[in-house]
């Protein structure tokens, strides 16, 4: 969950499938800050053994009120029952919406295995929402506190605070680049 726009999660699902296809495939680049997370984070796993099944959302659409996760992620548990493993991510404003969405899912009985946050983003006043929600197998939360843009220690959660670091560069650290792979390959 990030602020990616539909073109960048367009070509992100467009090479998924061309990897799974067993072609080639150029990684996508896109302009946009929020495309650091595509870039530095799923990009690179997916082309290790055809990577994890991807979903793109942008963090408008996990919502206290709405959820556009919520029924897709009900509809893989239908397909991959016991079998399903499922990572969360939320980057900036979309760690608090990887909140929700992970506190949506345990009331439905689905287990979220691993939970990575970065620099996780909400509105003034709305920071008791910043609870990791009871049954999250893991949950890394990367954070620093510079004056713009600062991030925010969630309750719960194994905080990582990074110095030296902008808002925007969070996903393209190797430490949460190393994290974000061990959680893929964890059983």
């Amino acid at each position: 969950l990030a602020s990616f726009s539909q073109g960048y999660a367009n070509q992100l699902y467009g090479y998924q499938d061309r990897l799974r296809a067993g072609e080639d495939a150029r990684p996508p680049r896109g302009p946009a800050l929020s495309s650091y997370v595509g870039q530095h984070l799923i990009v690179p796993s997916l082309g290790v053994g055809g990577g994890p099944d991807v979903l793109l959302l942008g963090e408008h659409t996990e919502t206290a009120q709405a959820s556009v996760a919520e029924p897709v992620v009900l509809a893989w548990r239908e397909v991959h029952g016991s079998a399903l493993k499922l990572v969360v991510v939320g980057h900036s404003f979309g760690g608090l919406s990887a909140l929700r969405l992970t506190k949506k899912l345990r009331a439905r009985g689905v287990a979220v295995q691993q939970l990575l946050t970065l620099d996780a983003r909400t509105l003034p006043g709305l920071y008791g929402l910043f609870v990791t929600p009871p049954g999250v197998g893991a949950h890394h939360n990367y954070f620093q506190r510079s004056l713009w843009l600062p991030g925010y220690p969630i309750e719960g959660a194994q905080d990582h605070r990074l110095r030296g670091v902008r808002h925007t560069r969070m996903p393209a650290q190797r430490e949460v680049r190393e994290r974000f792979s061990a959680m893929l390959s964890a059983p």
